[in-house]
């Protein structure tokens, strides 16, 4: 018996709800996954209203002084936040090339409870803290150096204890941080930190810059950026809130700088802020920002120059450490214009062709000693050397740059291939090997370009040492193989120098600017001495020649800061002398932990001379020990010994507001107060000369999750409806329109 039609058609509709009810629950179960997904996501509180960073906040990423507050959850027990600075202080003193700075940065516990941290700062350039100190609730800490060891057993000890404590260290990009532990409620914790570090001057330009702001950054990724607001009760964002206009007044930042440049100045000047300038001499300056305070919206640079020299300048400055003293010795070139002729050269073009060098080193290295042959000039002489397992010369013996040994030696060059491994003792030998060592006419400048790492450190440093003869040693490191240390140790130890090239896109950029800058040796066979009874360790040994655009700094520890500095040397070949009186020479500060570092340097290399690795490592820490340095050995460690927090008490965390950088647009970044509703509202926010960033503004004091899973939940159990009828209604239509297949039609 067949089936009715009224029966057909409620099995056809059954059918067709129960197709529904399958797509109703699959919508739901991806709701209740999103909900989850919005409960473990990166989240802001609607009062923030900042961005939102997907990551997880490293002390890394700091671009400014900044205390980082553990704020952990279940998803992320690792997760920090950047908390409120209140104000800045930065008083650096600069003693000819040294940068001395004092950075004081007071930070508030706005919490009910004890927090704990971490202190960041990205140091500049290559710099180094030697000093931490800090000040909770009134009461003092402060650092002590100690072996490593020491320290980090001395930390944890003051932190089981419930005692504030403090671990110092350096982490990648050289940013300095330090642990904090245990701030009370309430409390405000001012940390100051001394760094130092070495200028370099490019162009006879010097530039000072110091962090000040710290950038709200968004997810990297396609122009455009979802951005979630959502408000979860406990959990911050990885960023604290942005003041908006007129909401800097806790946040400053006061600023100076004491200038002793060590050669008469010239201009003296800032890009990115309006300073205040006083010269106080010939050749110093006091320099402070025009407003007495003025919120970090930029990070400071300072620049200044030397007034125009046709003559190379020798400066003094000293310093005394209890019963020792010290000598920082300067000697600045003349404005390259104006420097005398540079004297002829022979310059060796050692080439690594091992097969690490393949595709574009070998090729942009290539190019580059192409294009120094090109400038040589018709004194000069030159010879390439290509090393791999072994080693070929273009030529016998050094040739004049004329057209037939420029034509063959860009043949040589251009037959280069990469292949097998390396060997560089041999091709150094052959390099170092001079044929004329008595030819006092000419510069020998032996140039390696390598990207292997070195095993044989030993009989590298040492063959060097043995076979340098007149010839002055340059290494360009290309890739992260090369140990920068090593390499720059033994250019030291060749009188010549070093460059790292750590991407293979800038060989032909960095390759070009060493090579102009062996064009212009303006002092050639530096020597120093010393009045005559003087006990002296100086720093670097031996000395290298003196280029055009670049200084050469020497530190001494002395007996005695009386009798005269002779530095002597040639220019062109003539004899060249300066005479410093050290009694004479302008106060400084910092020598002392330049020269200690210099000195530990040099006891590092003794590693890879074969002294045993305890030898050196306690020679290390005692130097380290003495001038109260970080090093390899040693870490900073301040400790409180006051107890701040019982032991069963957890720490909390809070965020509050910091300052947006100069030029971002605060209405179109983040939302304004009135902006805030009590129903979700979709916002847009964008960065000035960014890309769109889009997000909502969740329900302040409703669960968002919540609210939309309810949403998800009505949206699917329409959709399932509306799917059951629409089946049901296509079905009854098809009955209407298609004939049956016994050919009759419906009446």
């Amino acid at each position: 018996m067949k089936p009715s039609r009224d029966s057909r058609r409620v099995r056809a509709f059954a059918s067709d709800f129960f197709i529904g009810l399958i797509l109703f629950v699959a919508i739901f179960a991806l709701a209740t996954l999103d909900t989850r997904a919005v409960h473990s996501a990166p989240a802001f509180t609607a009062s923030t209203a900042v961005l939102a960073q997907t990551q997880t906040l490293s002390p890394a990423a700091a671009t400014s002084g900044t205390l980082l507050l553990r704020t952990p959850s279940e998803e992320n027990p690792n997760a920090l936040t950047q908390a409120l600075r209140l104000e800045t202080d930065v008083d650096i003193t600069v003693s000819g090339p040294i940068v001395r700075a004092r950075v004081t940065q007071t930070f508030r516990n706005t919490a009910t409870r004890a927090v704990e941290g971490l202190y960041a700062f990205p140091l500049p350039g290559a710099a180094e803290v030697d000093a931490l100190s800090m000040s909770v609730g009134g009461r003092i800490v402060q650092g002590e150096i100690k072996p490593r060891a020491e320290a980090l057993q001395m930390y944890r000890a003051a932190k089981n204890a419930g005692m504030k404590a403090s671990l110092a260290s350096q982490i990648s990009r050289n940013v300095f941080i330090s642990a904090v532990t245990n701030i009370g409620p309430g409390e405000e914790i001012t940390v100051r930190i001394e760094y130092q570090e070495l200028l370099r001057g490019k162009g006879g330009i010097y530039s000072l810059r110091f962090p000040l702001v710290a950038t709200p950054r968004t997810t990297p990724g396609s122009d455009l950026h979802p951005v979630k607001l959502e408000r979860r009760a406990g959990v911050s964002g990885p960023y604290p809130p942005a003041a908006g206009p007129g909401g800097a007044a806790n946040n400053l930042i006061s600023l100076q700088v004491r200038l002793e440049s060590g050669f008469p100045l010239g201009r003296v000047a800032s890009a990115t802020h309006e300073i205040a300038l006083r010269r106080t001499g010939d050749e110093s300056a006091l320099v402070a920002l025009s407003q007495v305070v003025q919120p970090p919206d930029r990070d400071f640079e300072l620049t200044w120059a030397p007034k125009d020299m046709a003559v190379p300048l020798a400066s003094a400055f000293k310093e005394q450490i209890g019963e020792s003293s010290y000598v920082l010795a300067v000697l600045t070139p003349p404005e390259i214009e104006a420097a005398p002729a540079s004297p002829a050269r022979e310059v060796i073009f050692a080439i690594d062709t091992s097969g690490s060098m393949a595709g574009v080193r070998l090729q942009q290295a290539r190019q580059s000693v192409i294009m120094a042959l090109e400038r040589l000039k018709p004194r000069d002489r030159f010879n390439i050397i290509r090393f791999d397992n072994g080693f070929e010369t273009a030529f016998d013996e050094p040739v004049p740059p004329t057209r037939k040994s420029l034509t063959a030696a860009t043949g040589f060059l251009t037959r280069l291939k990469a292949r097998g491994g390396t060997e560089i003792l041999p091709a150094l030998t052959a390099a170092l090997k001079d044929k004329r060592p008595k030819d006092t006419r000419r510069v020998r400048q032996v140039v390696f370009l390598t990207d292997a790492d070195i095993s044989n450190e030993a009989e590298l440093l040492s063959l060097i040492a043995a076979k340098r003869g007149r010839s002055k040693l340059f290494i360009a490191g290309i890739g992260s193989a090369p140990s920068a240390f090593l390499m720059q140790r033994a250019a030291e130890i060749g009188r010549g120098g070093f460059v790292r090239i750590p991407s293979q896109a800038q060989t032909g950029e960095r390759l070009t600017q060493l090579f102009t800058r062996l064009e212009r040796p303006v002092i050639t066979d530096l020597k120093l001495e010393w009045a005559p009874g003087l006990r002296v360790d100086a720093w670097p040994s031996p000395l290298p020649d003196l280029y055009g655009a670049e200084p050469i700094v020497i530190a001494a520890r002395v007996s005695a800061l009386k009798g005269d500095l002779t530095i002597s040397g040639k220019i062109a070949g003539k004899p060249w002398t300066r005479t410093v009186a050290l009694s004479a020479a302008r106060p400084g500060r910092g020598i002392n932990l330049f020269w200690a570092r210099q000195k530990i340097a040099s006891l590092e290399t003794r590693r890879y001379a074969g002294q045993p690795a305890s030898e050196v490592n306690a020679a290390v820490e005692a130097v380290a020990l003495e001038h109260r340095i970080t090093s390899r050995m040693t870490s900073l460690v301040p400790i409180d010994i006051t107890p701040s927090r019982p032991r069963d008490q957890a720490l909390a965390s809070e965020d509050v507001p910091s300052i947006l950088p100069a030029g971002w647009v605060y209405e179109k970044t983040f939302m304004t107060p009135d902006e805030k509703s009590t129903v979700r509202n979709p916002v847009k926010l964008a960065l000035k000369g960014g890309p769109l960033v889009t997000g909502s503004l969740a329900i302040p004091d409703a669960d968002p999750a919540a609210s939309r899973g309810w949403t998800l939940w009505v949206m699917a159990l329409v959709f399932a409806v509306m799917t059951a009828v629409t089946l049901g209604l296509w079905r009854h239509l098809k009955s209407s329109v298609v004939p049956r297949r016994d050919g009759r039609r419906r009446a």
